[in-house]
């Protein structure tokens, strides 16, 4: 649900998921247990790939680009 709605309807998607939930008598204790956990998880991916995609970045800003010169960048 996090993943695929925009951030401003979160939690009327959260408070909507858990009204089923109840009223389909799941415990209210596994509700939070459950979406405690997944938010957990989705975080930790979440900042995995922040993490990954930053390194990349800095990988980039190592390369060095030299400028074109007719004839000495041909030899190169």
């Amino acid at each position: 649900m996090f993943l695929l709605s925009h951030p401003e309807f979160h939690e009327k998607n959260l408070t909507f998921i858990i009204q089923i939930l109840t009223d389909n008598d799941y415990p209210i204790d596994f509700i939070l247990k459950t979406i405690i956990n997944r938010l957990k998880h989705l975080i930790k991916k979440t900042n995995s790939l922040t993490n990954k995609n930053n390194s990349k970045k800095v990988q980039m800003k190592k390369r060095n680009d030299s400028p074109y010169v007719q004839d000495i960048s041909d030899k190169f």
